[in-house]
């Protein structure tokens, strides 16, 4: 009776060997975009080139929005249309949003040739974001959200219901792409290069 169940359990056994060895073939060679996508992952390297993700059709505008600055002025978004922007929502407190920071930290010299980058914070505390940025500098625009900015945000692309989220907005102002959750700096190229073209 135990002889039937081993060879139950050898069966068995060979599926993770085969998904693994399809996922490490087809990622390696490029034949499958996901699973080059998990072995780029796995591997810590880039990719291969680079493909531009083309944005979708406009999704609201920012041009009448409003945000604050960490010491409370007033900041019209307007003020950053001219070439592409990314806004990335986030707040001090979030463990996923500080690695997207990381993450685009690390891309900035890459980045502000290019694209202008607004940070977005959503926490309660303007001084807790001061804190945080004392530590932690960056090249980006940083500006603390309202609720009020965050729900005509929401009004565009749909509530935010998570933070990280990126916005991606064309040079006219337009929203035209949202991402939730944190986005690795190879999408962030991609999401970029859509907006240039």
């Amino acid at each position: 009776m135990a002889l039937p169940m081993y060879k139950w359990l050898a069966r068995a056994a060979i599926i993770p060997v085969i998904v693994i060895g399809y996922v490490s073939i087809a990622g390696l060679t490029g034949v499958c975009p996901i699973s080059t996508g998990i072995m780029d992952s796995v591997l810590g390297r880039d990719g291969a080139p680079i493909l531009p993700v083309p944005p979708g059709e406009p999704k609201g505008s920012i041009t009448e929005l409003t945000a604050y600055t960490i010491s409370g002025d007033p900041v019209s978004l307007a003020k950053y249309v001219g070439k592409p922007l990314i806004i990335d929502v986030w707040a001090t407190w979030c463990p996923p949003c500080r690695k997207q920071r990381d993450i685009i930290h690390k891309l900035d010299a890459e980045f502000l040739k290019t694209v202008t980058i607004v940070s977005l914070s959503n926490d309660n505390d303007p001084r807790l974001v001061e804190s945080f940025l004392k530590k932690h500098p960056s090249e980006t625009i940083d500006l603390m959200a309202t609720k009020e900015l965050l729900d005509e945000l929401g009004k565009s692309v749909g509530k935010i219901e998570s933070i990280p989220t990126l916005l991606f907005i064309d040079a006219q102002g337009r929203i035209r792409d949202v991402a939730a959750g944190v986005q690795s700096a190879r999408e962030l190229r991609q999401r970029v290069q859509g907006l240039l073209e």
